[in-house]
């Protein structure tokens, strides 16, 4: 048996006829004397509950043209304006403004500078040699790049980390097999032991790894965990006053030049990520050895290789 269909123009096809026009009465006078250009909206939903106005956004244009916004604005959790109805939109908002300021601005000039002089025009021969350029780990220490969010304390430049990123988008305009071992360097060795590091940790190592003396690296992949690092297998074993590491790391970045490695390995079996613990491992230290470095078919001039730990002591 068949059932009637409702008819669209019934009660419950007026109710929402009303609502529309109430949510459209309230965005005007939630706008009422403010400045505002017209846009158009559609059929895809958008919320800035965070922000103190509900249609704020950076689709601004100071010559007022008209604007087609691909979104449903809601005014409230409860009340959204459906599609293809005109509204308005707010001119100016001051906690838009994306100037990253005068102190990261110098540093883009600086690095766009020397990437220009010092390594765009080497990255074919980087590429092709398969070879990091060594004498940049100086030149970037000289720079102060090296340690952009560590405090002057250690020689950093108390900065953070989006000068950091500024650094590592300039880095890569001129090579990105030497922004990857710079950010690896720079951030993951660097910025781990300046985080996480005792006082005595970071005297030790921050001050040579951030003049570009040392070079840093970080050990987290393994043959068998790559993005899945819970299932790493290095072992980290408690005998006495030190920990005994056993296993291996690999596409370890800057692993075959490294003086000094952050290396994560698993401390309890049994509590997956919170059994997991970083060391800080030399390049000296007995039983611990690397493998060749990889022919890789991208990102060459960034040295990677494997890292073995035949029962090396932590103190």
């Amino acid at each position: 048996m068949r059932t009637a269909q409702k008819s669209s123009k019934g009660p419950g096809r007026k109710k929402q006829q009303q609502a529309t026009r109430k949510t459209k009465k309230s965005i005007e006078t939630y706008l009422e004397g403010e400045p505002r250009l017209p846009f158009v909206l559609s059929s895809v939903c958008f919320c800035l509950p965070t922000l103190p106005h509900p249609l704020r956004t950076s689709l601004i244009d100071s010559t007022y043209p008209q604007v087609y916004v691909n979104v449903k604005v809601i005014v409230n959790p409860h009340r959204i304006i459906s599609k293809n109805k005109t509204g308005t939109l707010p001119m100016s908002y001051p906690s838009l403004n994306f100037a990253l300021g005068e102190t990261i601005d110098m540093l883009r000039d600086q690095l766009q500078s020397f990437v220009a002089a010092e390594l765009a025009a080497r990255a074919a021969q980087i590429d092709k040699d398969n070879l990091f350029p060594v004498d940049m780990w100086r030149k970037f220490g000289e720079m102060g790049v090296l340690g952009i969010t560590v405090s002057e304390e250690y020689g950093g430049a108390g900065l953070g980390y989006l000068a950091h990123v500024v650094a590592m988008e300039e880095i890569s305009r001129g090579s990105a097999s030497v922004a990857l071992s710079y950010g690896a360097h720079s951030n993951l060795c660097v910025n781990q032991i300046n985080r996480n590091g005792s006082p005595a940790q970071k005297a030790r190592y921050l001050p040579k790894l951030i003049s570009g003396e040392h070079i840093g690296a970080l050990a987290m992949s393994e043959p068998n965990a790559g993005s899945d690092v819970v299932s790493m297998k290095l072992r980290a074993d408690k005998r006495g006053d030190r920990y005994v590491l056993n296993g291996s790391k690999t596409w370890i970045t800057n692993g075959p030049d490294a003086n000094t490695y952050v290396i994560y390995a698993k401390t309890d079996l049994e509590k997956a990520a919170h059994g997991i613990s970083a060391f800080i491992v030399e390049r000296d230290w007995k039983g611990f050895s690397r493998g060749s470095k990889f022919d890789k078919l991208g990102m060459r001039g960034s040295n990677t290789c494997e890292l073995f730990f035949d029962d090396v002591e932590v103190p």
